[in-house]
């Protein structure tokens, strides 16, 4: 009697398990609204666990553990890294490079969430960076080499002054621990490599056009150039705001609780409610860096706090 061979469809549960367990990115890496003429794509770089308690000071005896758990949040939070991809007739541009391999496994996957929405490195003609951290900047380069040889590099002069030169002196080294020092120098060097081949154009700290249908609205405070990246078409606007949040459910809750991210932690909060109060009185739609991907959302004002309203899932790329 012959025993039955089992087939090949036996083992599909087994090797879809076996994928899916050894893939950190298991989930879709892009997601694209229609903004006027253009197309907005969020594009994920992965994320990064943070633990809240050790970001924000406590206040007023709230702690920030105890917002994010009301939230149904755990703490160390798994905080999203997204970059925005901006595509026009003539240009396509990035709004931020994610991490590169310079933050862990689980960030660094810009480039692979660009391959999966049919584009290459080589396709990107401008980047907006909002400003120079390791996760919005750390993906300029992989291995001492530019990931995007054709772009050019837009940063906010005071920004690019502030990382490249004043944060190279010892006394500003000596602030920094060892891990410290590895990721700023890390950064540096990837900022370094497009310095090197004159593709750096930097800007005025102030409000001003940048690009066609984008304006540059610097936000100082998380960093010395922080900026905020309007994109404005057919009466339609979409900021892209950059590290103007880490965590909703902490900063909007308590949008005056210190940061320690922050380089001038007064002044960041003041632009920080500032901003979210301007968000919410005009209903604007952002484009989070940090907010859970895809990152599209709006700001609604809740006495002295607020709350962040989510894009709804749409085929059509529709934001309302």
């Amino acid at each position: 009697m012959k025993k039955s061979r089992p087939n090949f469809m036996t083992f599909i549960p087994l090797l879809l398990w076996l994928l899916v367990s050894q893939n950190l990115i298991g989930q879709p890496s892009f997601y694209t609204i229609q903004l006027g003429d253009y197309k907005v794509t969020a594009l994920s770089d992965g994320s990064v666990d943070i633990d809240v308690d050790a970001l924000f000071d406590a206040q007023e005896g709230v702690k920030a553990s105890e917002l994010t758990t009301k939230a149904f949040l755990q703490n160390p939070v798994e905080v999203s890294i997204n970059s925005y991809l901006i595509q026009s007739p003539t240009h396509t541009i990035l709004v931020d490079v994610g991490a590169g391999d310079l933050f862990g496994a689980a960030a660094g996957k810009l480039v692979q969430s660009l391959h999966a929405y049919g584009l290459q490195p080589e396709d990107i003609t401008d980047i907006l960076i909002t400003h120079i951290h390791v996760d919005h900047a750390g993906g300029l380069a992989r291995d001492n080499k530019r990931v995007f040889p054709n772009a050019i590099i837009h940063i906010n002069e005071a920004e690019f002054t502030y990382w490249l030169a004043t944060m190279n002196s010892d006394e500003a080294r000596n602030t920094l621990s060892a891990e410290q020092k590895k990721i700023v120098k890390g950064v540096q060097n990837a900022v370094s490599l497009y310095k090197d081949s004159n593709q750096i154009a930097t800007f005025k700290n102030q409000a001003g056009s940048l690009l066609p249908d984008i304006k540059v609205l610097p936000t100082i405070g998380h960093t010395p150039g922080h900026t905020v990246y309007l994109l404005d078409s057919k009466e339609e606007q979409l900021y892209f705001w950059g590290d103007l949040v880490h965590v909703v459910s902490v900063q909007f809750e308590l949008p005056f609780m210190t940061n320690h991210f922050d380089e001038d932690q007064d002044l960041a909060k003041k632009v920080r409610n500032s901003f979210y109060q301007s968000m919410a009185e005009k209903q604007s739609l952002i484009a989070g860096a940090h907010q859970s991907f895809p990152g599209f959302g709006r700001v609604r004002q809740l006495h002295h706090h607020y709350e962040w309203i989510a894009v709804p899932y749409s085929i059509k790329g529709r934001t309302k």
